[in-house]
C-alpha cells in the first residue's frame, strides 16, 4: 500500500508538472490549442484518477502529508483552470480555481494565496462578474501588500484598477492603476505598457477617447515583446472604429493581425478579424467584412472557444442585417444566443436578444419585436452593467407598443 502511494505521489508530480509546462507552451504560442487539448485530456483523467485513490481512501492518508496532497491539488486545479480558460468554460473553471483556493488556503503559503486570489478575481472578470472579482483582488492585495514580491503586487493593483473601471468608478480605477504604474517604474519597467493599455481602457469607458487613445499609444511605443505591443495596437483600432475614423482602425488593426500571426497568437487574430470585420461593415465594405468574421468564426471552432464563435457568429448576422437581409440575419443571431447562453454570457445573449427584437421592429412586426425585448430585458438583469441598454430596449418597446396600436386601429 505504501508503495502504492508512494508511486501515485510521483506521478502526480510528473503528470501536473507536464500540465502546468503545457499551459506555458499554450499561452506563449510554442504548442498549438489542439495539441494542448489532446495532451491536456490524455493526462488530466489519470491525475484525477491518482487524486481518487489517495482522497478516498483512508489507507494512503497516513503515509502520505496532507500539505503534499493539497500542494499537488493547487498545481493541478491552477493547470487545468489554465486550458479551461481557452475552451471558455466560466463555470467549470471557477469550481477549479475555488478548489484550489481552498487547498491553498491550508497550505498557509501566502504569496500562493495571494496568486489564487488574484487568478480567481480573474475568472469572475472573465464573466463579467465585477463585484466578486473586486473582492477577490482586494483580498489578493491585503496579502501581497505585505509581501517583498513586486511583480505580484504590480499585477493585483492593476487589476484591482481595471474592475473598478468596469464598475463605472474611475477614480479608484486610476488611484489604483497609477499606483501601480508608478512601482512597475521604479521596480519592474516591462510592466509598464500593459499598465499604459489599462489606463487607456480606464479612459474608454469614462468615454475620454482622446485619452484613451494616448495611453494606448504610449503602451504600444513602450512595449518590450510583441504580446504587449499586438494589444496595444488592437485596442487603439477598436477605439478608432468607435471615434468613426476607420482609416487608423483598419491600419492599427491590420498590425495587430500580423503581429498575432508572427506568434501563433490565434486569440488575439481572432479579435482583431473581429474588430476588422466591423470596421469594413460600417464602412458598407460587406465581403470583406463577412471574410473577416468568417476567419474569425474558424478560428474560434478551431480553438474550441464557444464565447468566441458566438460572438463571430452575431457578428455574421450583423452583417446580413445591414445588408436588409433580415431572415438570415435573425438565423445568425438565434444561433449566438445559443451559444452565449451555453458560455454563461447574459450580457451578450442578452445584446443579441436585443438585435432580434430590432430585426422585428424595423420590420414593423411589433408582435414580435416585444416579446424578444422583454426577452432581451430578463436576461440582461442578470449582468451587472447593463442598466443603459435595458433602458434603450424600454423605450423601444413603448414606441413599438405605440405603433402596434395604430396598426389594430387601422385594421
Amino acid at each position: 500500500m505504501q508503495k502504492s502511494a508512494s508511486y501515485d505521489i510521483r506521478m502526480l508530480e510528473r503528470r501536473t508538472s507536464q500540465l502546468m509546462e503545457w499551459g506555458n507552451d499554450l499561452e506563449s504560442g510554442k504548442l498549438s490549442f489542439e495539441m494542448a487539448i489532446r495532451k491536456f485530456d490524455s493526462k488530466s483523467k489519470l491525475i484525477q484518477e491518482s487524486f481518487e485513490r489517495i482522497i478516498n481512501h483512508e489507507s494512503f492518508l497516513p503515509l502520505i502529508p496532507s500539505s503534499e496532497v493539497d500542494a499537488l491539488l493547487v498545481a493541478f486545479c491552477l493547470a487545468s483552470a489554465r486550458f479551461y480558460l481557452h475552451r471558455h468554460s466560466p463555470e467549470k473553471r471557477q469550481r477549479l480555481y475555488e478548489s484550489a483556493l481552498e487547498s491553498a488556503s491550508r497550505l498557509g503559503n501566502q504569496f500562493g494565496l495571494s496568486r489564487l486570489y488574484s487568478i480567481l478575481g480573474s475568472a469572475f472578470s472573465g464573466q463579467h462578474l465585477f463585484h466578486p472579482a473586486k473582492e477577490c483582488f482586494e483580498a489578493s492585495l491585503d496579502i501581497s501588500s505585505n509581501e517583498i514580491e513586486p511583480k505580484q503586487l504590480i499585477e493585483t493593483l492593476g487589476n484591482l484598477g481595471n474592475v473598478y473601471g468596469r464598475l463605472n468608478d474611475t477614480q479608484k480605477a486610476f488611484q489604483y492603476q497609477f499606483q501601480a504604474l508608478s512601482i512597475a517604474t521604479k521596480e519592474c519597467s516591462q510592466m509598464r505598457s500593459k499598465l499604459l493599455c489599462s489606463i487607456g481602457w480606464s479612459y474608454r469607458h469614462k468615454g475620454n477617447w482622446e485619452k484613451a487613445m494616448d495611453y494606448f499609444q504610449k503602451s504600444a511605443n513602450e512595449a518590450t515583446d510583441v504580446i504587449d505591443e499586438g494589444y496595444a495596437l488592437g485596442s487603439l483600432g477598436s477605439t478608432y472604429r468607435q471615434t468613426g475614423d476607420r482609416e487608423n482602425a483598419e491600419k492599427c488593426l491590420l498590425q495587430r493581425i500580423i503581429l498575432a500571426r508572427q506568434i501563433n497568437d490565434t486569440e488575439g487574430e481572432r479579435n482583431s478579424l473581429g474588430c476588422l470585420g466591423s470596421v469594413y461593415s460600417d464602412a458598407g465594405r460587406y465581403p470583406e467584412a463577412w471574410k473577416c468574421h468568417n476567419d474569425a468564426l474558424t478560428l474560434s471552432r478551431k480553438r474550441h472557444d464557444i464565447g468566441g464563435e458566438a460572438i463571430d457568429i452575431n457578428n455574421l448576422g450583423d452583417v446580413l442585417f445591414k445588408q436588409g437581409n433580415i431572415e438570415n440575419a435573425i438565423a445568425q443571431y438565434k444561433r449566438a444566443i445559443d451559444l452565449f447562453h451555453s458560455a454563461g454570457n447574459s450580457l451578450r445573449e442578452g445584446i443579441c436578444l436585443k438585435n432580434i427584437a430590432i430585426c422585428y421592429g424595423d420590420t414593423h412586426n411589433y408582435e414580435l419585436a416585444i416579446p424578444a425585448g422583454r426577452k432581451a430585458i430578463q436576461v440582461l438583469r442578470n449582468s451587472e452593467k447593463s442598466s443603459d441598454r435595458i433602458n434603450e430596449i424600454e423605450e423601444m418597446i413603448q414606441k413599438w407598443t405605440k405603433q402596434l396600436s395604430i396598426q389594430e386601429i387601422e385594421k
